[in-house]
């Protein structure tokens, strides 16, 4: 492998929820394996946890491809992101030049290491991107069990102002089942 670059965030230097993390690997011949399936993981660590990057351009004809990530409500890294020596991991690579199976570790000059304008914030929403802050449900009459013909309410709170177009549903589970609530108002 050649090269490890990754995009910058939208805004500022911090990745919001929402937003895709994207890197690129540069590898020196043409590699193979076009099944996403196939392709290993690229691992990148937001603070003290370890995401997985999966490959969103995987045909063989490249000896570049991208891995991305979505962040999560839960994310955060205060000091910027890392993506360490090894972080290639799982399935196989092999050069289409020479058949064989590649090295599936990023060579420790490759190392993004807590890159101080790539931090993350998943509390906070990235611009533009609309999203679910909250959800809850209406209490039974009685006690914590709707009984029969009881209504079951769920308020979606939303990050932003959203167009609502159609009849939109929301699927609750009930048990073992999956029942549809239709959307009935909003504001």
């Amino acid at each position: 492998m050649t090269g490890l670059t990754t995009n910058t965030p939208a805004s500022g230097d911090t990745y919001r929820r929402g937003e895709t993390i994207t890197a690129t690997v540069t590898f020196s011949l043409t590699i193979s394996g076009e099944l996403q399936s196939n392709w290993p993981i690229l691992r990148v660590q937001l603070g003290s946890v370890n995401r997985d990057m999966t490959c969103t351009n995987c045909d063989s004809s490249r000896i570049t491809r991208r891995f991305s990530y979505t962040v999560q409500a839960d994310d955060s890294d205060t000091d910027g992101i890392s993506i360490r020596d090894g972080a290639l991991v799982g399935g196989t690579l092999t050069s289409s030049f020479y058949g064989t199976a590649l090295n599936r570790t990023i060579s420790s000059t490759l190392e993004i290491v807590n890159s101080a304008n790539h931090k993350v914030d998943g509390s906070q929403w990235a611009a533009g991107v609309a999203g679910v802050d909250a959800v809850a449900l209406n209490a039974p009459v009685l006690g914590d069990t709707f009984e029969r013909g009881e209504v079951i309410e769920a308020t979606v709170t939303f990050n932003r102002a959203v167009d609502v177009t159609g009849t939109p549903q929301l699927a609750l589970t009930v048990g073992a089942n999956t029942r549809q609530a239709n959307y009935a108002t909003g504001h």
